[in-house]
């Protein structure tokens, strides 16, 4: 009798496995809805970082008459960059060289871009670099501003395409003038996300398009991001964003920003 007794006891009803399943049900769902949130933060902070960037420019150009990198009058300001120029990373000092002043911010190798692979090293001032460095100078940005908040190792890129880009499989159709890169490869379903509520929610027109695979020759191809299937499929301007694929290959392009 006693035996039976503490069976009972030891036993749980159908009640209490119930509000357990559901305190386990709201714990999961708990910890993928606080996921989703962060996600979410994540992706608000490459259009913050965007505007940001913009916003300094702006400032720049009110205060200096030139857009940064680009200034005829940078060594004036802060002092010659020697022996050399900043070519491949931004340096620490405030010494650096002029722009030629074209209202562009162009690598040496444009219009070869960086999207194709560079056919060379710099082999003078580059112009992209010191766009980083001159927005520092200025107090426009903190040192460091450029790295991706996400991905704290990847940094945001600055380019200029001299020549219409076309008849390519990675990037659509189109001009890319002073072209931001963010560093961050997201899913389709969250490049979309982003570009529906910046700009107007199409990967191929508009201020964001859409870039896909690394910076680096490769097979990638904007069918990974996009419902383009024509060939080249950069020529297929109005695709869609393919919300259905899963891959994280898909990199947003802020072009003509200022």
């Amino acid at each position: 009798m006693l035996l039976k007794d503490a069976q009972k006891r030891r036993a749980f009803s159908l009640v209490e496995l119930s509000i357990v399943l559901v305190i386990l049900g709201l714990l999961v769902g708990g910890i993928l809805s606080g996921q989703s949130l962060i996600r979410a933060s994540e992706l608000r902070t490459i259009v913050e970082q965007h505007q940001g960037f913009v916003s300094a420019v702006n400032a720049f150009r009110e205060k200096y008459n030139g857009l940064p990198g680009d200034l005829p009058s940078a060594s004036q300001i802060w002092g010659l960059s020697t022996p050399v120029c900043p070519q491949l990373t931004i340096p620490e000092t405030l010494e650096t060289c002029d722009g030629d002043g074209s209202g562009f911010v162009p690598t040496i190798d444009s219009p070869s871009d960086f999207l194709s692979g560079f056919s060379s090293l710099p082999t003078g001032y580059e112009e992209t670099i010191g766009f980083w460095q001159h927005l520092r100078n200025a107090g426009l940005i903190e040192n460091s501003a450029w790295a991706s908040k996400i991905d704290r190792d990847r940094t945001w890129v600055l380019n200029d395409l001299e020549s219409p880009v076309s008849a390519r499989r990675n990037i659509f159709n189109g001009e890319y003038r002073n072209l931001l890169v963010a560093p961050t490869a997201l899913k389709p379903a969250e490049l979309w996300n982003i570009d529906q509520k910046a700009d107007d929610g199409k990967p191929g027109i508009g201020r964001i398009t859409v870039f896909s695979g690394a910076f680096t020759l490769g097979s990638n191809t904007l069918a990974e991001c996009t419902d383009s299937s024509v060939n080249p499929e950069g020529s297929n301007v109005a695709a869609n964003y393919l919300l259905t694929a899963e891959n994280s290959v898909c990199y947003l392009l802020f072009r003509n920003n200022f």
